[in-house]
C-alpha cells in the first residue's frame, strides 16, 4: 500500500506543478516542467515493480517527494513572472561570433586521439562483441585503457570538446547561421559521435545528441508534432541517433530474450531502476552518507573540487576525489534490483545529496540545482545568443541525467561549459561589460 500511496503523491505532484508553472510562466518549456516532470514519472513507475524489479525505500520516496517540492518552490521564487519569454521563432542575438575554426581545430586534434583506440575497438567488436568490450574499457591487456592518465585526459579534456560541438550544433540548426556553415559541422559531429560510440561501446553519445536536438526545437521553435520532422537536417539526425541507439543495444543486447523484451529493459533499467538501485547502495554502504562520512559538497560540486583532485591524482599516482570514489568504489559494486537484474552506477542525484550533507541534503541538493537552472533560464532570455541557449540546453540534460546519476560531480561538466564559451564567443556582452568597467572606474 506504501508504493501504492507514493505513486498517486507523484502524479498529484505532477498535475499541480504543471498547472503552476504553467500558470506564472505561460509555457511548460522550463526546468521547472522538466525535472518535476522526470522525477514524478521516475518515482511513479519505480513503485509499481513491473517487470519484477523491487520497489524504492520508504527514504527514496522522500527524497524524491520533498526534492522535487524543493526544486520547484526554489525555483519559482528565483525566476520570476516575464522572465521567460514565449516565442513563436527564438531571435537569436546578432552580434555572437560562432568560432567555426576553433570547433574544426579542436574536432580535429581530439580524433588524432580517438581514431586509433576506435580501430582497435572495431577489432575487439568483431571478434568479441560489443558486451566484452564494455566489461573491459578498463582493461590495458585490450588496448582500449591505456592507463589512468591517458583515460582522464580523454575524459576530460577531449571528450567535452565533442560534447560541446554536439549541443552547439543541435542549437545552430535553429539559428539563422548559414546551413552552408552549420552542414559541415553537423558532418563533424555525427563523425565524432560515431567514434566515440565505437571506442567505448556506448549508446550515450548519441542519447545526449538526440535530446539536444529535440530540447532546442522546442524552445528554439513553437512547432507541432505535425510539423516536427519538416526540417531536413533535423530529421536525418534524429533518424541517426535512434538507429544508432538501436544497433548498440541490440549489440549489447542478452541473446535470450526477443528484441522487445531487450529494449523494454534496457529503458526500464537506464530510467527507472535508478531508485531501486539506491536503495540497496543506502542499505549496503554505512561507511558513507548518513550514518557514515559526509563529503561535505565534493560530491555536488564535484566539478571544482575534483580540479584539486585530479591534480594530486596526477602528482602522486593515486586516484583520489570525490568522483573517483563514488565512481570506482562505492556505486561500483553490482546490487540486485530485480530477481534477476543487478546494476551499478545508479545511484540517482540524490545519493550524491545524503552523502554531502546527510538527510540535509535532501533540502539543499535540489535547491542548489534549482539556483544553477535559474541562472541559466535568465541568461537564456537576456542574452539571447547560441553560447547561452547551448548552456541552457546542456543544463536540462543535466537535470534529464539526474535519474541516472549527477554529472555535476565530474570536472567534464566545468570543461564542457568552458568549450561552449569558448566556441561561441559573446563579443556582444564583453563589450558592454568593458563599458561598465570603465564606466565604474571613472
Amino acid at each position: 500500500m506504501e508504493n501504492i500511496f507514493f505513486c498517486i503523491i507523484y502524479i498529484v505532484l505532477m498535475v499541480c506543478i504543471l498547472a503552476i508553472g504553467k500558470r506564472i510562466y505561460k509555457t511548460h518549456r522550463t526546468p521547472l516542467t522538466f525535472y518535476s516532470v522526470v522525477w514524478c514519472v521516475v518515482g511513479a513507475i519505480s513503485n509499481l515493480g513491473l517487470l519484477d524489479f523491487y520497489y524504492p525505500s520508504f527514504l527514496v520516496n522522500i527524497c524524491i517527494t520533498l526534492g522535487t517540492i524543493i526544486f520547484s518552490l526554489t525555483y519559482m521564487a528565483i525566476v520570476k513572472p516575464g522572465t521567460i519569454q514565449v516565442y513563436d521563432k527564438f531571435v537569436f542575438c546578432k552580434d555572437e561570433i560562432i568560432n567555426y575554426k576553433y570547433m574544426y581545430f579542436a574536432s580535429g586534434l581530439g580524433m588524432l586521439f580517438l581514431i586509433p583506440n576506435a580501430l582497435n575497438s572495431v577489432k575487439l567488436i568483431q571478434k568479441y562483441g560489443m558486451a566484452t568490450l564494455r566489461a573491459n574499457l578498463s582493461n590495458q591487456e585490450f588496448g582500449v585503457s591505456h592507463g589512468a592518465l591517458w583515460d582522464n585526459l580523454f575524459a576530460y579534456g577531449i571528450s567535452p570538446i565533442f560534447v560541446s560541438i554536439s549541443i552547439i550544433t543541435s542549437v545552430l540548426i535553429f539559428s539563422d547561421q548559414p546551413k552552408k556553415r552549420v552542414i559541415p559541422l553537423f558532418i563533424t559531429s555525427i563523425v565524432t559521435m560515431g567514434l566515440s560510440a565505437i571506442s567505448k561501446a556506448s549508446r550515450a553519445e548519441f542519447i545526449r545528441f538526440l535530446f539536444c536536438l529535440i530540447v532546442s526545437l522546442l524552445l528554439c521553435r513553437r512547432k507541432t508534432i505535425s510539423n516536427l520532422f519538416k526540417n531536413k537536417l533535423l530529421r536525418r539526425g534524429l533518424a541517426l541517433a535512434v538507429v544508432s541507439v538501436l544497433v548498440v543495444t541490440f549489440q549489447r543486447a542478452n541473446s535470450e530474450k526477443t528484441w522487445l523484451e531487450n529494449i523494454q529493459r534496457t529503458i526500464y533499467i537506464y530510467y527507472f531502476s535508478g531508485p531501486s538501485y539506491m536503495t540497496q547502495l543506502l542499505n549496503n554502504v554505512t561507511e558513507y552518507g548518513p550514518h557514515g562520512k559526509l563529503l561535505l559538497g565534493s560530491a555536488t560540486f564535484g566539478f571544482l573540487t575534483n580540479f584539486v583532485s585530479f591534480a594530486l591524482t596526477i602528482i602522486t599516482g593515486k586516484s583520489c576525489g570525490s568522483l573517483y570514489l563514488m565512481g570506482s568504489v562505492l556505486t561500483n559494486v553490482s546490487y540486485k534490483v530485480g530477481n534477476n537484474t543487478a546494476v551499478n552506477a545508479m545511484s540517482t542525484c540524490y545519493y550524491n545529496f545524503l552523502l554531502d550533507w546527510s538527510y540535509a541534503g535532501i533540502l539543499i541538493g535540489p535547491m542548489c540545482l534549482a539556483i544553477f537552472a535559474s541562472f541559466f533560464t535568465k541568461k537564456v532570455y537576456r542574452e539571447k545568443t547560441v553560447q547561452s541557449m547551448s548552456l541552457y540546453v546542456f543544463f536540462l540534460y543535466i537535470l534529464f541525467r539526474t535519474c541516472f546519476k549527477l554529472e555535476l560531480v565530474s570536472i567534464s561538466f566545468s570543461m564542457t561549459c568552458f568549450y561552449i564559451i569558448l566556441f561561441a564567443n559573446n563579443t556582444f556582452q564583453k563589450d558592454n561589460t568593458i563599458k561598465s568597467i570603465g564606466n565604474y572606474a571613472l
